[in-house]
């Protein structure tokens, strides 16, 4: 099974023309993942498009040591090195379809060379954050409100190297969903601790991340 048509990889063409620094995609499966071997197809199918997109399959058991290395916990998930193979902290669990694959699409290019653009006072604010801060944002594949929340979190991950970031498709990983009483979505939590509902604004964000470091 395919899952880019050809109109749809001629878009896609066009979308990456500007991304000019590699980019690497781990990706860890597991044996009876859910939507394992389907993530494995469409990142297949996405980083063969362009030259810079590199990607790279892993077995969550066999090479748990580098999946720790990048905080990976479960599966289907895969994460984006730069081009100097740097971890970006920039995390996906689920698969990117849906309005998801916006999500997707748009780390590639940040990391390929276009980072995301965030006024100097913002920037000057998150480079203050001097404790960890782990974001996870739980996404549904139809909701068409979370790619938004989804991509501010990675900005901040992005931004900041005490910051990391993840996407959490919600039904495919139902017991974590269970455990932070996702009821809708988006639902972002911050060090598993404070929350918020909704793509609200990149302030909020910042002011959240800020709060759980105090």
């Amino acid at each position: 099974m395919t899952y880019l048509n050809d109109e749809t990889i001629e878009q896609l063409k066009e979308y990456f023309k500007d991304l000019d620094k590699d980019v690497h995609v781990i990706y860890f499966n597991a044996e009876g993942a859910q939507t394992g071997e389907e993530t494995a197809t469409i990142l297949r199918e996405i980083t063969s498009i362009h030259d810079k997109l590199h990607l790279e399959e892993k077995d969550l058991e066999a090479d748990k040591d580098l999946a720790a290395e990048y905080g990976v916990e479960m599966s289907p998930s895969y994460v984006l090195l730069d081009q100097n193979r740097n971890f970006t902290r920039v995390r996906f669990n689920g698969i990117p379809l849906g309005h998801e694959i916006n999500s997707f699409l748009s780390a590639l290019v940040e990391v390929g060379g276009n980072p995301p653009a965030m006024p100097e006072e913002m920037k000057a604010r998150i480079a203050k954050i001097d404790k960890p801060v782990n974001i996870k944002v739980f996404v549904t594949l139809g909701c068409p409100h979370c790619p938004g929340a989804v991509q501010k979190a990675h900005a901040l991950a992005l931004a900041n190297p005490n910051i990391q970031a993840e996407m959490v498709e919600a039904q495919t990983f139902s017991e974590l969903s269970e455990k932070f009483n996702v009821s809708s979505v988006p639902q972002i939590v911050f060090n598993d601790s404070e929350s918020f509902l909704g793509n609200l604004p990149f302030e909020e964000f910042i002011k959240t991340a800020e709060l759980v470091t105090q």
